[in-house]
């Protein structure tokens, strides 16, 4: 069974590298729902019964998400507080250690990731989730979900550096740039 949960974790791993890659949303949507999809059955072959369902959960919200946002549509709040109730009570059901706790938490912070509109919170919000299911991996032995968690939060932190740290530091550098030339213009 190891073995065969492995092979789910590779192919997970697989969607996640990939879908980072796309460039139109709906894609890496796609991606990212097969990924989820693959995870929960590695957890579920591994007998992680609380990363799997918190897995499959969040294939589900991906899939709903994926539809609202090819329809144009606002993400509804009852929605959003349904999907928090059901993470607690799938967590409750299948809390066996300590340890069980982890993938809920990540789960109840995806979905405030998926409820920003900025950029900027959804990568940070991104990198606290996968963190936590990279802690549950080592914890549950999901060595290739953990790669991938790792992997995850790599791209996460140097998509935190392109976007918000070294694009944030750009505007201020041109912002000072145009100070420049305004006080040269003054002067003349």
């Amino acid at each position: 069974m190891n073995l065969i949960a492995q092979f789910f974790g590779v192919l997970a791993i697989i969607a996640n590298i990939v879908g980072m890659q796309f460039k139109q949303k709906k894609h890496i949507m796609i991606a990212f729902l097969l990924a989820t999809f693959c995870f929960s059955i590695n957890f579920v072959l591994l007998k992680a019964y609380s990363g799997a369902l918190i897995c499959f959960i969040q294939s589900i919200e991906i899939f709903i998400n994926y539809l609202y946002d090819i329809k144009d549509k606002k993400y509804p709040p009852l929605l959003i507080g349904t999907y928090v109730i059901i993470s607690i009570v799938c967590g409750v059901l299948t809390y066996n250690n300590l340890f069980d706790i982890l993938p809920v938490l990540s789960s109840l912070i995806f979905i405030i990731a998926i409820t920003q509109t900025k950029e900027r919170y959804i990568r940070f919000l991104t990198l606290i989730f996968i963190s936590l299911f990279a802690i549950y991996d080592i914890l549950v032995g999901a060595y290739l979900a953990l790669l991938s968690d790792i992997l995850h939060d790599t791209s996460t932190i140097i998509a935190i550096m392109r976007y918000d740290v070294l694009k944030k530091s750009d505007k201020n550098i041109i912002k000072g740039d145009k100070k420049i030339d305004e006080k040269k213009e003054n002067t003349n």
